[in-house]
C-alpha cells in the first residue's frame, strides 16, 4: 500500500531495491533482542516474515476523554475519521454512501481529498482537519463510525466505541481484535462498496448496547497500557540486571511518556 501511495520515482525504484531491502531488514532484525506488537495482526507478521515470537501489548486510548456523551440521543449520521490518502479506502465509503443517500461525515485531510470530493453525492460532507473537541462529539453522536481501510490496529476505532458509538469496519488487521461482530459493531468481508452496503445493511438490523462497547474499549485504557509495559520492562531488566538501571522505574518511565505523547 506504500507502493501505491509513494511518487513515480518511489514506484520506479523500489522493485530494484526491494531485494536488498528485504535481506537487510530480515537480518537487521536477528539483532532485536524483544519484539512488542501492538496487535496480534503484528505479532502474525513478525513471526511469518522474521522467524521471532513478540509479547502483543495493545496501545493506548484515553478512554477518560472518549467518553459518551449524557445525552443518549444520536444524530442521523454516519462518520469516517482518517487520513484522507488512497491506502485507507475512503473511496469506498465515498461510492457505498453516494448510492445508498445515507448522511456521512468525513473528518481528515489529505491527497485525495479533491478526488473524493468530486465523487461525493451532497449526502456526504468532507470537514477537513478538525480539533479533538470536536472530533469527540461528532463520535459521541454518530450512529456509527465507518472504518473501510486495513490497519494493524486503528486506534480511531477504539476511541469510537469508548464514546459508545458501534463500528462498520473491514474484517481485517487491527479491525477483528478491536470490533466483535453483532456486539460492538459489524465486519464486512470484502474491501469493496457492495460488502460496505451490505454490512451497513446489517447494522441497522442490528441491536447493539453501547454499554457494552464502552466496556469493550476499557481493554485498551492508558492505565492498561502502562502496567503491561512497565511490566514487560520489569522481566527484561529482571532477566539481565545492571547496577546502572537498578533506580529506574519502569512505570514512572512509561507513564511520563505517555502523558505527554497523549
Amino acid at each position: 500500500m506504500y507502493r501505491r501511495a509513494g511518487g513515480l520515482l518511489a514506484r520506479a525504484a523500489l522493485p530494484a531495491l526491494a531485494p536488498w531491502l528485504r535481506r537487510w531488514d530480515r537480518e537487521a532484525a536477528q539483532r532485536v533482542s524483544h519484539f512488542v506488537a501492538n496487535s496480534q495482526t503484528v505479532a502474525e507478521r513478525i513471526r511469518r516474515y522474521y522467524g521471532r515470537e513478540s509479547t502483543v501489548i495493545y496501545p493506548p486510548v484515553d478512554t477518560d476523554y472518549f467518553q459518551p456523551s449524557s445525552c443518549e440521543a444520536r444524530d442521523d449520521f454516519f462518520l469516517i475519521v482518517s487520513q484522507l490518502v488512497p491506502y485507507k479506502r475512503v473511496d469506498l465509503a465515498v461510492e457505498a454512501f453516494s448510492r445508498c443517500g445515507k448522511r456521512l461525515l468525513v473528518v481528515g485531510e489529505g491527497s485525495e481529498r479533491p478526488k473524493l470530493e468530486r465523487h461525493a453525492r451532497p449526502n456526504i460532507r468532507f470537514l477537513g482537519a478538525q480539533p479533538r473537541s470536536a472530533l469527540r462529539e461528532a463520535m459521541q453522536h454518530a450512529r456509527a463510525l465507518v472504518f473501510p481501510g486495513e490497519e494493524d490496529f486503528g486506534i480511531v476505532m477504539a476511541e469510537a466505541l469508548a464514546c459508545g458509538t458501534p463500528v462498520v469496519a473491514f474484517q481485517r488487521g487491527g479491525a477483528r481484535e478491536i470490533v466483535t461482530e453483532s456486539e460492538t459493531g459489524v465486519l464486512f468481508e470484502d474491501q469493496t462498496a457492495d460488502s460496505l452496503l451490505e454490512g451497513i445493511a446489517r447494522f441497522e438490523k442490528t441491536r447493539l448496547n453501547p454499554l457494552a462497547m464502552r466496556t469493550s474499549a476499557l481493554r485498551f485504557s492508558r492505565q492498561r497500557f502502562i502496567q503491561e509495559f512497565a511490566s514487560f520492562l520489569d522481566g527484561i531488566l529482571a532477566a539481565k540486571p545492571s547496577p546502572a538501571v537498578a533506580a529506574w522505574n519502569p512505570a514512572e518511565a512509561v507513564q511520563a511518556a505517555v502523558t505527554e505523547r497523549l
